[in-house]
């Protein structure tokens, strides 16, 4: 799946025709749930922020976006939730990578909750993975290294809650 293409999954376009204005009010509203002052988290905002400016430049070029998809998965059936348990998991770094999340450290004795979140394991990368179309596609484009990743996408490090070290 292409960036737009996770946009409009992220944005929770359903079929039909877009003006930038209607994109705008979808974001206004996304923005209105998910921004930390109003009691969403830092992550999620980033991927709502991320999607939105891939939608904006799509419609430097174009007035309008159609959507015609089989495939009625949307973010409203993705829940984000998972970020807040993530914060709770002692030496797991948390990294977000454009739409990906990447999950590296001590992730071993944390395997099964992780992979109960969704995530996937990459073996080459030694690091967990999700994204918000990671059940939709199985088409692979090839594998990069988690520096070209971070370079091509940019990187996030997102703190996590410190633990209490039991003694």
């Amino acid at each position: 799946m292409n960036k737009l293409e996770n946009a409009i999954v992220i944005f929770g376009l359903e079929n039909g025709q877009y003006t930038i204005n209607n994109i705008k009010q979808v974001y206004r509203k996304l923005a209105s749930i998910n921004h930390p002052d109003k009691g969403g988290n830092t992550e999620t905002m980033q991927l709502i922020n991320t999607a939105f400016a891939e939608l904006c430049k799509y419609f430097e070029t174009n007035q309008t976006l159609d959507i015609n998809q089989d495939n009625n998965e949307t973010a409203n059936n993705f829940d984000f939730s998972f970020l807040d348990t993530l914060k709770t998991l002692h030496g797991v770094i948390i990294e977000v990578c454009g739409y990906w999340v990447w999950l590296s450290g001590n992730t071993y004795p944390h395997r099964e909750t992780i992979s109960n979140l969704g995530f996937k394991f990459s073996g080459a990368k030694k690091s967990w993975y999700w994204s918000p179309t990671i059940n939709i596609t199985n088409y692979k484009r090839g594998s990069k290294s988690m520096k070209q990743i971070r370079k091509d996408y940019g990187s996030k490090i997102i703190e996590t809650e410190l633990q209490p070290v039991i003694n």
